[in-house]
């Protein structure tokens, strides 16, 4: 038998070891289909942690030498791929947790089942096309494909019986998770984690194989403790391999980003900033809605919103971009804004029958305020609209909302500020009558930012709001945080999405 050479030998410990194989294979992460022999990647110093090293380590070997069982020897694999990856922006989580180690498993691990999950189509294909434009493309990873589709539904399988299956949460469907069905997988990578529901969570327990599944798990950490996602990371057993990075070891971040992102998110004690800059998790929160009920009581499944988008360079053609119209049956039209200084966010339902359907998403971006205020008297001419609702907290919403009310009679114009109080019921004794005070009875007032939360949260409960398929609405919705400041409620939506859609149904919800 011939000897191995010293020069094999060398290969072979830079073929096994994660970070030499990726730093010379790729040299621009962010195009894996290529190679060059003169340039190599860099993997941050703060990103060693990120990766794995099972890779490094012969399990069935170490597992021989210590006579351990099928399922120790699983485990010993576990305690070296498993990673919780909770974080900021901006600081590598899903290029190494997933994308490059995902990579450098397929290439040195045979005969292996693994998934790929995350929440919709787009975050799926953010990982897997780039994966699999290595395997096609690159001259030596190309060396393993046996035969690769792509979207919607991503399988690989390699010429070293690698197998690697996407699975899409589809949270917005009436069956989230059902992707899950069939699967036995000893390999499981979920992006964006946060956003997982505790269906799509039971399915997919019952989609590990039998010894167990290498979790390899990154998000941001717009979560509760008592989510999927919460429960992952608290868990003790998990603790050893939970990693939380903030957005400043991005070698990248500096003065000028630090104050885009505080004018951003409103200053460094605000919900966004904590979650998406520092990566905290706002422990003294709860979400405001139960998005499980809300699924299934408001989801029209298979249909998807009509959304359109006026950016200033198309402006002057808004009027052939936005195809709408009255719905025959619509007994009132209720358009609702969101303004904000460069996207302003319309939502538009339609009450049938004491039900409210969302019918269309309308965003502006860059626009001028006349140019804002022209598209809005489009849409209320051509939709008939009955109710019109603006957000007055800062001065463009006022702005807006003056020009349409020298327009428009006051019964039809709602009036939304989150700092302002309006009544909504009356002051009750003990006896639960009203109360009389100097011979007038007394109103109950609360603040505009709560009443119109809990009075959304009335609508969902009920079924009243009727909802299309649409990714943007569930990430907005899935992520409002609740905390108690004093007397008062504060909401906060801390979506990678923004939350500009969630302020215009608050406008709706007070209409």
């Amino acid at each position: 038998m011939e000897q191995i050479t010293e020069q094999e030998i060398c290969f072979l410990e830079q073929w096994n070891t994660p970070k030499s194989l990726l730093e010379t294979l790729f040299h621009d992460f962010d195009n894996l289909g290529y190679f060059s022999k003169d340039k190599f990647g860099e993997i941050r110093v703060y990103q060693y942690p990120l990766y794995s090293d099972e890779s490094l380590i012969s399990f069935s070997a170490t597992a021989k030498l210590h006579n351990l069982s099928k399922k120790e020897e699983f485990q010993l694999r576990k305690n070296v791929g498993d990673i919780y990856c909770p974080g900021a922006r901006k600081f590598g989580k899903t290029l190494i947790v997933e994308k490059l180690d995902l990579v450098n498993d397929m290439l040195t691990h045979d005969f292996t089942k693994t998934a790929f999950s995350s929440v919709d189509l787009i975050h799926i294909r953010e990982v897997l096309d780039d994966v699999k434009a290595a395997f096609q493309n690159h001259p030596i990873c190309k060396l393993w494909e046996r035969r690769i589709t792509g979207a919607p539904d991503y399988k690989f399988q390699l010429k070293n019986g690698y197998k690697l299956n996407s699975v899409n949460f589809n949270i917005g469907s009436k069956n989230p998770g059902r992707q899950w069905y069939g699967k036995h997988v000893e390999k499981l990578l979920i992006e964006e984690f946060s956003l997982e529901s505790e269906e799509v969570a039971k399915k997919r327990k019952d989609a590990l194989s039998e010894l167990g599944a290498v979790f390899r798990v990154s998000g941001m950490c717009n979560y509760t403790t008592f989510s999927p996602a919460g429960k992952m990371v608290t868990a003790p057993e998990n603790r050893k391999h939970v990693i939380n990075l903030p957005q400043f070891v991005n070698p990248f971040w500096d003065e000028k980003e630090k104050k885009d992102r505080l004018e951003h998110y409103g200053g460094e004690d605000s919900i966004g900033y904590r979650v998406f800059v520092k990566g905290e998790v706002v422990e003294d929160s709860i979400t405001a809605i139960d998005m499980a009920r809300v699924r299934k009581l408001c989801y029209l499944e298979k249909q998807e919103i009509k959304r359109f988008e006026i950016t200033k360079e198309r402006y002057p053609f808004f009027r052939n971009t936005l195809v709408v119209e009255r719905p025959s049956n619509a007994e009132r039209i209720f358009i609702s804004t969101d303004a904000g200084l460069k996207t302003m966010e319309i939502v538009v339902h339609s009450e049938i029958e004491d039900k409210y359907y969302y019918i269309f998403n309308i965003v502006l971006y860059n626009l001028t305020v006349p140019e804002k205020e022209q598209i809005l008297d489009f849409l209320i001419i051509k939709l008939q609209a009955n109710v019109i609702g603006f957000d007055c907290g800062d001065g463009e919403g006022r702005a807006i909302y003056d020009h349409f009310a020298e327009k428009y009679p006051m019964d039809n114009l709602v009036y939304y500020s989150g700092a302002k109080k309006i009544e909504v019921g009356f002051e009750l004794d003990e006896n639960k009558n009203i109360v009389i005070e100097k011979g007038e009875p007394v109103y109950r007032r609360e603040y505009m930012s709560e009443f119109s939360v809990q009075r959304l949260e009335t609508l969902f409960y009920a079924g009243r709001i009727k909802i299309p398929e649409d990714y943007k609405f569930d990430s907005q919705f899935s992520v409002i945080m609740v905390k108690l400041s004093g007397t008062r409620k504060i909401y906060k939506c801390v979506s990678e999405s923004g939350d500009h859609l969630f302020n215009a149904y608050k406008v709706f919800s007070t209409a």
